[in-house]
């Protein structure tokens, strides 16, 4: 990692507040934040599940603010669903049993080492929230959103962010951003990333829909492994197909992005983190969950991660035209980060699809992902930083800790990030006695060099 840039990424996790006033999420010695990327599910408990499916994501720069949250009734004989998409806030929670907003948390300050949030709606309950935080000297960071030609085949331009991002993340819920922000019918969210690799712009995106007002339920969700950054289905999608619009990012430009619209003649809102990362590594890679108990080893050649943001469906295909899961459609996401302190969180949705009553549910854990079927009865959860998962280089290695008896996908973005490092000042005196020599050559990793007989005084540094 010598001479690698100065990026900064760390993952926390915390309740959201009960009451109203402010809430601190810090990362010691993380330095100044530029940006943030928030999400939850109903949940209070790691891993747990309960009934009806909320969740909810968002970004902050500390300037613009965008956020995406959707909500599917459970034991209903007719569909109960809805989304929101604010251009305010950055956490926001659909109520359980009605389309109202029901939490909300508003960007309030940096503060050293992190961010404060003003809730300005209290939660119903603390469910378990994770925050990433990015930093380093050498990122930059600004939130929008971007709304699709409404014309299949035809591009939008977002020139105007003030940085010219290699990296972007975007969530969707089709329909127009306000503060409020207003709930919609219907369930739709997409979730996505896109890079600017060396052959040109690398995307992927997971995409969920549960209709509303339907007698059987109508919920599918699907990976796209190597398409588009998002795609949102619209209100004429049902079984197996979505009709709604895909955002496929075509060119990277100076200030940003052109985004051409595909699969429907459609406008549709994605709102996204754009991130200039300088000369750090980035990868997406694809992968398929285990349907065992193991490890699993995820590499890529252009990556050598300390970072990396997990998105999952239950759908077993890779999409590239729809996936479909009959059983139990769902969508979620998490992070993980190998900072000191550092920490990993993830959450889920899911809803049994071809029902006459709804069947739905809220997933979280502390794990790096945590994907679950209607009733949580059934997950797949892994983690990096703690059992047999690790960070290694080019990727990273994953603990299965619970599993699936199929595989479904999920598709993760890595990001290279600069270990946060703590100065320890010691003196070590070492005579020529107190030296054993095993090798005759020196190891390959030494943090300082030793003069044999002679007195040593230095700095340690550990990550």
């Amino acid at each position: 990692m010598a001479g690698s840039p100065d990026i900064r990424v760390a993952v926390l996790r915390q309740g959201a507040r009960t009451s109203l006033g402010t809430q601190d999420w810090t990362s010691p010695g993380f330095g100044p934040v530029k940006a943030a990327k928030f999400f939850y599910s109903a949940v209070t408990s790691d891993g747990s599940s309960v009934n009806h499916a909320r969740m909810g994501v968002g970004f902050t720069d500390g300037v613009n603010h965008r956020s995406v949250s959707v909500r599917s009734r459970h034991n209903r004989t007719t569909t109960s669903t809805e989304r929101a998409i604010s251009n305010s806030s950055v956490i926001v929670a659909i109520a359980q049993t009605t389309a109202t907003v029901a939490g909300k948390a508003i960007f309030d300050s940096w503060v050293t080492d992190g961010i404060r949030l003003d809730y300005t709606t209290a939660f119903a309950a603390a469910y378990k929230v994770t925050c990433v935080l990015f930093g380093g000297a050498d990122l930059s960071a600004a939130v929008k959103g971007i709304t699709t030609n409404a014309t299949e085949g035809g591009t939008t331009l977002e020139n105007a962010l003030g940085i010219d991002p290699n990296c972007m993340i975007f969530a969707g819920g089709h329909g127009a951003a306000n503060a409020g922000p207003t709930v919609r019918n219907d369930c739709f969210i997409s979730l996505g990333f896109a890079h600017n690799g060396a052959d040109g712009p690398e995307q992927g995106c997971a995409t969920f829909f549960d209709l509303d007002n339907q007698a059987t339920t109508s919920a599918q969700s699907a990976v796209v492994s190597d398409k588009y950054a998002g795609w949102h289905a619209s209100a004429s999608s049902a079984g197996s197909a979505i009709t709604g619009a895909a955002l496929e990012v075509t060119d990277w430009v100076t200030g940003g992005i052109e985004a051409t619209t595909r699969e429907a003649s459609e406008a549709s809102l994605f709102v996204f983190l754009a991130l200039d990362v300088g000369t750090a590594d980035i990868a997406i890679v694809h992968r398929k969950f285990l349907a065992i108990m193991a490890t699993q080893t995820i590499q890529d050649p252009e990556a050598e991660p300390q970072a990396v943001i997990c998105l999952s469906t239950t759908s077993q295909e890779d999409l590239n035209t729809i996936a479909v899961n009959g059983d139990a459609s769902g969508i979620g996401m998490g992070a993980t980060a190998n900072l000191a302190a550092g920490t990993e969180g993830a959450c889920s949705i899911s809803c049994v699809d071809n029902v006459s009553t709804t069947d739905t549910a809220s997933h979280t854990d502390d794990t790096f992902f945590y994907q679950a079927d209607d009733d949580g009865s059934h997950k797949v959860s892994g983690t990096v930083t703690t059992g047999s998962g690790s960070f290694n280089p080019r990727g990273i290695t994953v603990d299965y800790i619970s599993n699936l008896l199929f595989g479904p996908r999920w598709l993760a973005l890595y990001i290279q990030n600069t270990p946060i490092l703590k100065t320890i000042e010691a003196t070590v005196t070492i005579t020529e006695s107190d030296i054993e020599i095993h090798s005759s050559s020196p190891p390959a990793n030494t943090a300082g060099r030793i003069a044999q007989g002679g007195l040593q005084r230095g700095k340690v540094h550990r990550g």
